[in-house]
């Protein structure tokens, strides 16, 4: 006798940005659950202060609190000389 799901019979919304949601779907899928989608927030870049930009070399560490933060604010930081 196969074991049931763990969520199964759950529903789950997800409120991740749609681009970052189909990892937890996925996952959330294969325990049985069942996926509902209301993306609650849309990541986008911001215009950047030109004086924060040419002020990276004040700063000995960057923190970036998540993978999005990361995604645009690389870019737009000159390539790191050793």
């Amino acid at each position: 006798m196969a074991a049931t799901p763990a969520l199964a019979g759950f529903k789950v919304l997800v409120t991740r940005p749609a681009k970052q949601a189909d990892g937890l779907m996925t996952l959330l899928q294969a325990e049985g659950a069942t996926v509902l989608t209301q993306p609650a927030i849309t990541i986008s870049p911001i215009t950047p202060r030109p004086e924060a930009i040419t002020a990276y070399h004040d700063f000995d560490y960057f923190i970036f609190i998540s993978q999005n933060a990361v995604e645009f604010a690389l870019p737009l930081l000159p390539a790191v000389e050793n």
